[in-house]
């Protein structure tokens, strides 16, 4: 057992104490264990916290489409159709889409939070277990080796952050909530004006809405592709890497 701390500042801080003697030993260990255990409770809270937020943003896509397909009626879907909306129409739908977007908004909250406290504990983790358990925790297999593959078509395991990938999904959905909310104030400002170079705003503002939404799901693949686990610098030939 070491007598004095690699990163002193970070035991002054936790232990007010820069050596090892048995009061901070049992303290030490007590707060490795302890870092664990809030750790896996971090990453079941993560699970639950999203399941109760997709109920709510369901609930609320299924509040909008039952609605918009009751005020659409027998009409045809097309940009005259919903522009006859009647105004009450129009302020319910953007009274829902906006619902929609608070809830988008409030999950990639949510989601950034639970990264963080994750993050949090795992790095207390980093510093303690060298003491404790050796580098288990931060010694990974290496995925530049053939057995894995980043390469979304093929059936090989490869290291991508599972909560990453869920914060990613979150803010897309937020950017498209968004988008419906701005096609919903547009449809809504629309009953109030009658003139035609405003009707030709709206659909230069459409397009420009149907557009981003295209380069979101471009720029959507790109960081969905990027959610790896941990930064890979190992040699192809090792088998196992220290996470970054």
């Amino acid at each position: 057992m070491p007598k004095t701390f690699d990163d002193s500042k970070y035991f002054e801080k936790v232990f007010d104490s820069n050596k090892i003697d048995k009061t901070t030993y049992k303290k030490m260990k007590s707060a490795f264990k302890l870092a664990h255990d809030v750790r896996k409770f971090e990453i079941e809270l993560f699970w639950k916290r999203g399941t109760y937020f997709w109920a709510f943003i369901l609930g609320s896509f299924t509040a909008y489409f039952v609605t918009f397909d009751k005020i659409l009626g027998k009409q045809r879907f097309c940009y005259s159709s919903l522009m006859a909306f009647s105004p009450l129409a129009k302020s319910v739908l953007l009274i829902l889409a906006c619902l929609i977007f608070i809830f988008c908004l409030s999950w990639v909250f949510v989601n950034k939070g639970s990264k963080f406290w994750q993050k949090n504990w795992e790095a207390h983790i980093d510093v303690m277990e060298d003491i404790f358990s050796g580098k288990i925790y931060k010694t990974i297999l290496n995925t530049k080796t053939d057995v894995f593959s980043d390469k979304a078509w093929k059936k090989d395991a490869y290291d991508y952050s599972v909560t990453k990938i869920t914060t990613v999904s979150s803010i897309i959905l937020m950017t498209l909530s968004f988008c419906l909310s701005i096609f919903h104030a547009i449809l809504f400002f629309t009953s109030f004006f009658n003139d035609s170079w405003f009707h030709e705003l709206n659909g230069i503002v459409l397009l420009s809405i149907g557009i981003f939404i295209i380069l979101c799901f471009f720029y959507a693949s790109l960081k969905l592709s990027e959610c790896k686990g941990n930064l890979d610098e190992s040699k192809k030939e090792e088998k196992w890497r220290q996470r970054s």
